[in-house]
Protein backbone atom coordinates (compact mmCIF):
# COMPACT_ATOMS: atom_id res chain seq x y z
CA UNK A 1 0.00 0.00 0.00
CA UNK A 2 2.76 2.36 0.97
CA UNK A 3 4.41 1.71 -2.32
CA UNK A 4 1.26 2.52 -4.21
CA UNK A 5 1.22 5.98 -2.82
CA UNK A 6 4.56 6.79 -2.63
CA UNK A 7 4.11 5.95 -6.54
CA UNK A 8 1.16 8.11 -6.63
CA UNK A 9 2.51 11.09 -4.55
CA UNK A 10 5.44 11.22 -6.47
CA UNK A 11 3.26 11.54 -10.00
CA UNK A 12 1.47 14.57 -8.58
CA UNK A 13 4.45 16.53 -7.46
CA UNK A 14 5.90 15.81 -10.76
CA UNK A 15 2.35 16.95 -12.48
CA UNK A 16 2.90 19.93 -10.17
CA UNK A 17 6.13 20.86 -10.66
CA UNK A 18 7.28 20.15 -7.21
CA UNK A 19 10.42 18.26 -6.71
CA UNK A 20 9.79 14.78 -5.41
CA UNK A 21 13.59 14.21 -5.16
CA UNK A 22 13.17 13.87 -1.56
CA UNK A 23 9.80 11.47 -1.25
CA UNK A 24 10.61 8.48 0.64
CA UNK A 25 9.04 5.16 0.85
CA UNK A 26 7.43 5.19 3.78
CA UNK A 27 5.85 8.98 3.15
CA UNK A 28 2.51 8.99 2.85
CA UNK A 29 0.45 9.94 0.08
CA UNK A 30 -2.06 13.16 -0.91
CA UNK A 31 -4.59 10.57 -0.12
CA UNK A 32 -3.85 9.52 3.22
CA UNK A 33 -3.46 12.95 4.02
CA UNK A 34 -7.10 13.02 4.54
CA UNK A 35 -6.28 11.04 7.56
CA UNK A 36 -5.83 14.72 8.89
CA UNK A 37 -8.75 15.85 11.32
CA UNK A 38 -8.09 19.40 11.06
CA UNK A 39 -8.94 21.13 14.24
CA UNK A 40 -11.46 19.91 12.19
CA UNK A 41 -13.25 18.39 14.30
CA UNK A 42 -15.30 18.78 12.17
CA UNK A 43 -12.94 21.41 12.95
CA UNK A 44 -14.02 20.85 16.32
CA UNK A 45 -13.72 18.29 18.92
CA UNK A 46 -9.71 18.91 18.11
CA UNK A 47 -9.85 22.65 18.56
CA UNK A 48 -10.30 24.66 21.70
CA UNK A 49 -10.05 27.45 22.96
CA UNK A 50 -8.66 29.03 26.03
CA UNK A 51 -8.87 25.54 28.12
CA UNK A 52 -12.51 25.51 27.13
CA UNK A 53 -14.72 23.16 24.67
CA UNK A 54 -16.37 24.27 22.33
CA UNK A 55 -19.96 24.73 23.58
CA UNK A 56 -18.65 26.65 26.62
CA UNK A 57 -18.22 24.22 29.15
CA UNK A 58 -15.34 24.43 31.85
CA UNK A 59 -12.17 22.80 31.03
CA UNK A 60 -13.80 19.31 30.69
CA UNK A 61 -15.10 17.83 27.35
CA UNK A 62 -18.63 18.64 25.96
CA UNK A 63 -21.39 16.37 27.18
CA UNK A 64 -22.43 16.57 23.03
CA UNK A 65 -19.87 17.93 20.50
CA UNK A 66 -21.37 20.42 18.45
CA UNK A 67 -21.54 19.29 14.90
CA UNK A 68 -20.22 22.49 14.09
CA UNK A 69 -18.32 25.46 15.90
CA UNK A 70 -16.88 28.91 15.01
CA UNK A 71 -13.84 29.35 17.16
CA UNK A 72 -12.91 33.41 17.57
CA UNK A 73 -9.88 34.43 18.80
CA UNK A 74 -8.24 37.85 19.55
CA UNK A 75 -5.75 38.10 17.58
CA UNK A 76 -4.56 40.47 14.15
CA UNK A 77 -4.42 36.99 12.10
CA UNK A 78 -0.77 36.65 12.41
CA UNK A 79 1.61 33.80 13.73
CA UNK A 80 4.83 34.05 15.92
CA UNK A 81 7.40 31.75 14.33
CA UNK A 82 7.13 27.69 14.68
CA UNK A 83 8.45 25.72 17.98
CA UNK A 84 8.82 22.09 17.32
CA UNK A 85 8.29 19.10 19.42
CA UNK A 86 8.66 15.73 19.14
CA UNK A 87 6.13 12.81 19.04
CA UNK A 88 6.20 9.29 17.64
CA UNK A 89 7.42 8.17 14.55
CA UNK A 90 5.34 9.51 11.09
CA UNK A 91 2.38 11.95 12.71
CA UNK A 92 -0.74 12.52 10.54
CA UNK A 93 -3.07 13.96 12.77
CA UNK A 94 -3.11 16.26 15.65
CA UNK A 95 -5.90 17.58 18.43
CA UNK A 96 -6.08 19.82 21.12
CA UNK A 97 -7.89 18.99 24.33
CA UNK A 98 -7.26 19.69 28.53
CA UNK A 99 -6.18 15.87 29.42
CA UNK A 100 -5.55 16.64 32.54
CA UNK A 101 -8.16 19.55 33.63
CA UNK A 102 -5.68 22.04 34.97
CA UNK A 103 -6.59 24.25 32.56
CA UNK A 104 -4.29 24.73 29.98
CA UNK A 105 -4.51 22.92 26.60
CA UNK A 106 -2.60 19.58 25.40
CA UNK A 107 -1.56 18.11 22.72
CA UNK A 108 -2.29 14.77 20.94
CA UNK A 109 -1.15 13.32 17.69
CA UNK A 110 -1.44 9.94 15.84
CA UNK A 111 1.85 8.53 14.66
CA UNK A 112 1.38 6.40 11.60
CA UNK A 113 5.10 4.94 11.51
CA UNK A 114 4.97 3.52 15.34
CA UNK A 115 1.26 2.87 16.18
CA UNK A 116 0.98 5.33 19.09
CA UNK A 117 -0.77 8.36 19.99
CA UNK A 118 1.93 10.93 21.53
CA UNK A 119 0.53 13.20 24.09
CA UNK A 120 2.43 16.34 25.04
CA UNK A 121 0.96 18.20 28.40
CA UNK A 122 0.60 21.89 27.98
CA UNK A 123 2.16 24.22 30.57
CA UNK A 124 0.07 27.02 30.21
CA UNK A 125 2.46 29.87 28.20
CA UNK A 126 2.60 27.91 24.92
CA UNK A 127 5.28 25.35 25.36
CA UNK A 128 4.67 21.56 26.13
CA UNK A 129 5.96 18.70 27.96
CA UNK A 130 8.07 15.48 26.63
CA UNK A 131 5.55 13.28 24.82
CA UNK A 132 4.27 10.06 26.38
CA UNK A 133 2.97 7.33 23.97
CA UNK A 134 0.15 4.70 24.10
CA UNK A 135 -0.41 1.75 21.71
CA UNK A 136 -2.89 1.78 18.84
CA UNK A 137 -3.90 -0.52 16.36
CA UNK A 138 -1.75 -1.05 12.65
CA UNK A 139 -1.08 2.43 10.92
CA UNK A 140 -3.55 5.34 12.89
CA UNK A 141 -4.21 8.17 10.89
CA UNK A 142 -7.61 10.02 11.87
CA UNK A 143 -7.86 11.23 15.35
CA UNK A 144 -10.58 11.97 17.58
CA UNK A 145 -11.38 13.41 20.80
CA UNK A 146 -14.73 13.46 23.39
CA UNK A 147 -16.31 12.26 26.43
CA UNK A 148 -17.41 8.73 25.40
CA UNK A 149 -18.61 7.41 28.81
CA UNK A 150 -19.58 10.76 30.57
CA UNK A 151 -17.51 11.10 33.20
CA UNK A 152 -16.22 14.35 32.68
CA UNK A 153 -12.57 13.54 31.35
CA UNK A 154 -11.33 13.71 27.55
CA UNK A 155 -11.10 10.21 25.66
CA UNK A 156 -9.31 9.19 22.50
CA UNK A 157 -10.39 7.32 19.22
CA UNK A 158 -8.11 7.06 16.41
CA UNK A 159 -8.78 5.42 13.20
CA UNK A 160 -6.23 1.92 11.73
CA UNK A 161 -5.94 2.20 8.37
CA UNK A 162 -3.96 -1.23 8.03
CA UNK A 163 -5.78 -3.23 10.77
CA UNK A 164 -9.31 -1.69 9.71
CA UNK A 165 -10.64 -0.59 13.53
CA UNK A 166 -10.68 2.32 15.71
CA UNK A 167 -8.86 1.99 19.01
CA UNK A 168 -10.31 3.88 22.30
CA UNK A 169 -8.33 5.21 24.47
CA UNK A 170 -9.82 6.65 27.97
CA UNK A 171 -8.55 9.22 29.95
CA UNK A 172 -8.40 9.19 33.44
CA UNK A 173 -8.64 12.92 33.73
CA UNK A 174 -4.78 13.45 34.94
CA UNK A 175 -3.31 13.14 31.79
CA UNK A 176 -2.55 9.81 31.39
CA UNK A 177 -4.70 7.15 29.22
CA UNK A 178 -6.00 3.24 29.93
CA UNK A 179 -4.69 0.65 27.43
CA UNK A 180 -6.73 0.65 23.86
CA UNK A 181 -9.71 -1.54 23.20
CA UNK A 182 -10.14 -1.91 19.36
CA UNK A 183 -13.84 -2.09 17.70
CA UNK A 184 -13.90 -3.75 13.72
CA UNK A 185 -15.10 -1.07 11.11
CA UNK A 186 -15.09 -1.35 7.03
CA UNK A 187 -11.87 -1.45 5.23
CA UNK A 188 -10.18 1.93 5.40
CA UNK A 189 -10.90 4.29 7.99
CA UNK A 190 -9.19 7.03 6.86
CA UNK A 191 -11.48 9.87 8.69
CA UNK A 192 -13.24 9.43 12.06
CA UNK A 193 -16.00 12.13 13.89
CA UNK A 194 -17.66 12.16 16.97
CA UNK A 195 -21.49 13.08 17.12
CA UNK A 196 -24.36 11.56 18.44
CA UNK A 197 -26.08 10.19 15.33
CA UNK A 198 -29.40 8.02 17.23
CA UNK A 199 -30.43 11.17 19.84
CA UNK A 200 -29.67 8.76 22.72
CA UNK A 201 -27.15 11.19 23.88
CA UNK A 202 -24.23 9.54 23.85
CA UNK A 203 -21.36 10.08 21.37
CA UNK A 204 -21.07 7.92 18.49
CA UNK A 205 -18.07 7.10 16.06
CA UNK A 206 -18.39 7.84 12.71
CA UNK A 207 -15.27 7.02 10.14
CA UNK A 208 -15.11 7.24 6.28
CA UNK A 209 -14.14 3.68 4.91
CA UNK A 210 -12.34 4.53 1.83
CA UNK A 211 -11.08 1.24 0.40
CA UNK A 212 -14.86 -0.05 0.94
CA UNK A 213 -16.81 3.23 -0.17
CA UNK A 214 -18.40 3.21 3.33
CA UNK A 215 -19.23 5.26 5.88
CA UNK A 216 -19.26 3.27 9.32
CA UNK A 217 -21.35 4.80 12.85
CA UNK A 218 -20.14 2.75 15.87
CA UNK A 219 -22.93 3.43 18.40
CA UNK A 220 -22.02 4.53 21.86
CA UNK A 221 -23.15 3.00 24.65
CA UNK A 222 -22.28 6.06 27.11
CA UNK A 223 -20.01 4.09 29.26
CA UNK A 224 -17.03 4.33 26.79
CA UNK A 225 -17.84 1.09 24.98
CA UNK A 226 -19.51 0.34 21.22
CA UNK A 227 -22.22 -1.18 19.45
CA UNK A 228 -21.75 -3.31 16.12
CA UNK A 229 -20.96 -0.90 13.38
CA UNK A 230 -23.79 0.12 10.91
CA UNK A 231 -23.11 1.17 7.50
CA UNK A 232 -23.95 3.82 4.67
CA UNK A 233 -22.86 3.65 0.96
CA UNK A 234 -21.52 6.83 -0.44
CA UNK A 235 -19.41 8.40 -3.12
CA UNK A 236 -16.69 5.99 -3.96
CA UNK A 237 -13.92 6.21 -1.88
CA UNK A 238 -14.09 8.60 0.71
CA UNK A 239 -11.00 10.02 2.15
CA UNK A 240 -12.24 13.24 4.45
CA UNK A 241 -15.66 13.42 6.41
CA UNK A 242 -17.42 15.86 8.23
CA UNK A 243 -20.54 15.66 10.51
CA UNK A 244 -23.42 18.63 10.43
CA UNK A 245 -26.87 19.25 10.08
CA UNK A 246 -27.28 20.52 6.44
CA UNK A 247 -31.27 20.77 6.35
CA UNK A 248 -31.95 21.50 10.20
CA UNK A 249 -34.02 18.53 10.85
CA UNK A 250 -32.09 17.75 14.53
CA UNK A 251 -30.39 14.59 12.80
CA UNK A 252 -26.51 14.61 12.23
CA UNK A 253 -25.40 14.45 8.15
CA UNK A 254 -22.94 13.99 6.96
CA UNK A 255 -20.38 15.31 3.69
CA UNK A 256 -17.13 13.51 2.54
CA UNK A 257 -14.69 14.17 -0.28
CA UNK A 258 -13.69 11.69 -2.59
CA UNK A 259 -10.04 12.35 -3.64
CA UNK A 260 -10.37 9.83 -6.54
CA UNK A 261 -14.08 11.23 -7.81
CA UNK A 262 -12.99 14.95 -7.64
CA UNK A 263 -16.33 15.30 -5.34
CA UNK A 264 -18.18 15.82 -2.53
CA UNK A 265 -21.34 13.70 -1.45
CA UNK A 266 -23.98 14.89 1.25
CA UNK A 267 -26.09 12.47 2.89
CA UNK A 268 -28.73 13.31 5.38
CA UNK A 269 -28.81 11.37 8.69
CA UNK A 270 -31.81 9.46 8.81
CA UNK A 271 -31.37 9.58 13.48
CA UNK A 272 -30.61 5.94 13.54
CA UNK A 273 -26.75 6.20 13.15
CA UNK A 274 -27.59 5.50 8.95
CA UNK A 275 -27.48 7.92 6.19
CA UNK A 276 -29.61 8.35 3.32
CA UNK A 277 -28.46 8.24 -0.41
CA UNK A 278 -25.51 10.41 -1.41
CA UNK A 279 -26.19 13.56 -3.90
CA UNK A 280 -22.42 14.58 -5.06
CA UNK A 281 -21.11 17.62 -5.77
CA UNK A 282 -18.05 18.43 -7.70
CA UNK A 283 -15.19 20.37 -6.80
CA UNK A 284 -11.18 21.14 -7.50
CA UNK A 285 -9.39 18.60 -9.20
CA UNK A 286 -8.60 15.57 -6.06
CA UNK A 287 -10.05 16.71 -3.28
CA UNK A 288 -8.57 15.28 0.11
CA UNK A 289 -9.89 17.29 3.02
CA UNK A 290 -13.48 18.61 3.79
CA UNK A 291 -14.38 21.22 6.12
CA UNK A 292 -17.68 23.01 7.03
CA UNK A 293 -18.70 26.11 8.13
CA UNK A 294 -20.55 29.82 7.28
CA UNK A 295 -18.16 31.10 4.88
CA UNK A 296 -20.59 34.14 3.57
CA UNK A 297 -22.37 35.02 6.84
CA UNK A 298 -25.42 34.06 5.41
CA UNK A 299 -26.51 31.60 8.13
CA UNK A 300 -26.27 28.93 5.85
CA UNK A 301 -23.36 26.32 6.05
CA UNK A 302 -20.67 26.13 3.56
CA UNK A 303 -18.50 23.41 2.43
CA UNK A 304 -14.81 24.22 1.84
CA UNK A 305 -12.35 21.28 0.31
CA UNK A 306 -8.39 21.55 0.06
CA UNK A 307 -6.80 20.50 -3.21
CA UNK A 308 -2.83 20.34 -3.56
CA UNK A 309 -3.36 19.25 -6.96
CA UNK A 310 -5.32 21.62 -7.98
CA UNK A 311 -3.89 24.68 -5.80
CA UNK A 312 -6.98 25.69 -4.97
CA UNK A 313 -9.77 25.44 -2.67
CA UNK A 314 -13.36 24.77 -3.22
CA UNK A 315 -16.13 26.69 -2.05
CA UNK A 316 -19.92 25.40 -2.00
CA UNK A 317 -22.28 27.71 -0.58
CA UNK A 318 -25.43 26.94 1.10
CA UNK A 319 -28.42 27.93 -0.75
CA UNK A 320 -31.66 25.93 -0.15
CA UNK A 321 -31.81 23.56 2.65
CA UNK A 322 -29.60 21.06 2.77
CA UNK A 323 -28.41 21.74 -0.89
CA UNK A 324 -24.88 23.59 -2.19
CA UNK A 325 -24.72 26.01 -5.24
CA UNK A 326 -21.95 25.21 -7.85
CA UNK A 327 -18.10 25.41 -6.24
CA UNK A 328 -16.34 28.56 -6.85
CA UNK A 329 -12.82 27.88 -6.58
CA UNK A 330 -9.84 30.09 -5.20
CA UNK A 331 -6.89 29.61 -6.14
CA UNK A 332 -4.47 29.20 -3.67
CA UNK A 333 -0.97 29.63 -5.09
CA UNK A 334 0.21 26.63 -2.91
CA UNK A 335 -0.91 23.06 -2.39
CA UNK A 336 -3.46 22.83 0.60
CA UNK A 337 -3.90 19.55 2.01
CA UNK A 338 -5.96 20.04 4.94
CA UNK A 339 -8.05 22.72 6.53
CA UNK A 340 -9.03 24.44 9.51
CA UNK A 341 -11.90 27.47 9.49
CA UNK A 342 -12.36 29.69 12.80
CA UNK A 343 -12.26 33.55 13.23
CA UNK A 344 -8.78 34.37 13.62
CA UNK A 345 -9.00 38.39 13.84
CA UNK A 346 -12.49 38.45 15.72
CA UNK A 347 -14.26 40.68 12.50
CA UNK A 348 -16.92 38.21 12.43
CA UNK A 349 -15.60 36.75 9.64
CA UNK A 350 -14.43 32.81 9.22
CA UNK A 351 -10.37 32.60 8.26
CA UNK A 352 -8.81 29.39 6.35
CA UNK A 353 -5.95 28.12 7.99
CA UNK A 354 -4.45 25.35 5.83
CA UNK A 355 -1.40 23.31 5.57
CA UNK A 356 0.49 23.84 2.64
CA UNK A 357 2.53 20.44 2.62
CA UNK A 358 4.89 20.99 -0.09
CA UNK A 359 5.85 24.07 0.95
CA UNK A 360 6.41 23.24 4.32
CA UNK A 361 4.38 25.86 5.78
CA UNK A 362 0.85 27.07 7.04
CA UNK A 363 -1.32 29.21 4.83
CA UNK A 364 -3.76 31.81 6.49
CA UNK A 365 -6.32 32.82 4.34
CA UNK A 366 -8.40 36.39 5.98
CA UNK A 367 -12.02 36.71 4.63
CA UNK A 368 -12.91 39.64 3.43
CA UNK A 369 -16.63 39.33 3.64
CA UNK A 370 -19.58 37.60 1.77
CA UNK A 371 -17.15 34.68 0.87
CA UNK A 372 -14.24 36.47 -0.25
CA UNK A 373 -10.82 35.74 1.03
CA UNK A 374 -7.11 37.51 0.97
CA UNK A 375 -4.09 36.22 -0.19
CA UNK A 376 -2.60 33.81 1.79
CA UNK A 377 0.16 34.27 4.19
CA UNK A 378 2.40 31.72 4.66
CA UNK A 379 4.48 31.13 7.60
CA UNK A 380 6.73 28.04 7.88
CA UNK A 381 6.05 24.71 9.44
CA UNK A 382 8.01 21.88 9.79
CA UNK A 383 8.83 18.94 6.77
CA UNK A 384 5.39 17.59 5.23
CA UNK A 385 2.76 19.32 7.36
CA UNK A 386 -0.65 17.51 6.77
CA UNK A 387 -2.75 18.41 9.98
CA UNK A 388 -3.62 21.07 11.53
CA UNK A 389 -5.53 22.60 14.79
CA UNK A 390 -6.63 25.67 16.81
CA UNK A 391 -6.66 26.34 20.04
CA UNK A 392 -5.51 29.33 22.72
CA UNK A 393 -2.42 27.00 24.05
CA UNK A 394 -1.36 30.33 25.85
CA UNK A 395 -4.39 31.46 27.70
CA UNK A 396 -4.08 35.39 25.93
CA UNK A 397 -7.37 34.92 23.95
CA UNK A 398 -5.34 34.51 20.49
CA UNK A 399 -6.22 31.55 18.71
CA UNK A 400 -2.41 29.62 18.14
CA UNK A 401 -1.95 26.91 15.48
CA UNK A 402 -0.55 23.42 15.85
CA UNK A 403 0.76 21.34 13.19
CA UNK A 404 1.24 17.74 12.40
CA UNK A 405 4.88 17.45 10.32
CA UNK A 406 5.04 13.97 9.03
CA UNK A 407 8.59 13.86 7.66
CA UNK A 408 10.23 15.16 11.00
CA UNK A 409 8.17 13.34 13.63
CA UNK A 410 7.44 16.63 15.13
CA UNK A 411 4.54 18.88 16.20
CA UNK A 412 5.06 22.93 15.22
CA UNK A 413 3.46 25.63 17.37
CA UNK A 414 2.74 28.76 16.21
CA UNK A 415 1.53 31.28 18.68
CA UNK A 416 -1.09 33.95 17.21
CA UNK A 417 0.27 37.75 17.88
CA UNK A 418 -2.35 39.67 20.30
CA UNK A 419 -4.39 42.46 18.42
CA UNK A 420 -3.58 44.83 20.79
CA UNK A 421 0.15 43.90 21.48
Amino acid sequence: MKAAIHVALTALMAAAGVCACEVQDNIIGLRVLAAASAGGMDNDPVSASGGRSLDGNGGGPPASLPATGTLTGAGDGTFRPLTDYPVGNGPVSVAIGDFNADGKLDLVTADSGVDTVSVLLGKGDGTFGVKVDYGTGREPYPLAIGDLDADGKWDIVVGNGSSDTVSVLLGTGDGTFATKVDYATADGPYSLKLGDLNGDGALDIVTADQRSARVSVLPGRGDGTFATKLDSATTQEPDSLVLADFDNDAKLDVVTSSYSSGAVAVQFGTGDGRFGAPTDYSVAQSPQFVAVGDLNGDGKLDIATASAAAKAVSLLFGSTLGSFAKAVDRATESYPSALALADLNADRELDIVATDTFASAVSVLLGSGGGQFADKTNYRAGPHPISVALGDLNGDSTLDIAVANYDSSSVSVLLGASAAR
